[in-house]
């Protein structure tokens, strides 16, 4: 389930970004209306679907988190396989 406009994932936007998303299990919150979600935008936040589920909730948010705040955004290994989603 994809939810357009969510006021919700401002919460979690960071300071200087226009556009935003989070996943949280099978459903991703846009902080921009449907018609501003790219192809590849969408294809990386699927991306992160399928690794909750893999991963299952507990295990998925953890890690990421663990990443997030040891290694960064950019060298998160859940960012990087969601950015090579992007270009299939």
């Amino acid at each position: 389930m994809d939810i357009y406009n969510s006021k919700f994932a401002l919460l979690f936007k960071p300071k200087g970004t226009e556009r935003w998303a989070i996943t949280l299990g099978p459903t991703t919150l846009y902080s921009v209306p449907q018609e501003q979600v790219s192809v590849s935008w969408r294809k990386h936040e699927e991306c992160h679907k399928r690794q909750w589920k893999r991963l299952w909730y507990i295990g998925f948010l953890v890690l990421y988190l663990w990443y997030h705040f040891t290694k960064g955004y950019q060298k998160n290994p859940f960012e990087i396989e969601a950015r090579k989603e992007e270009q299939l």
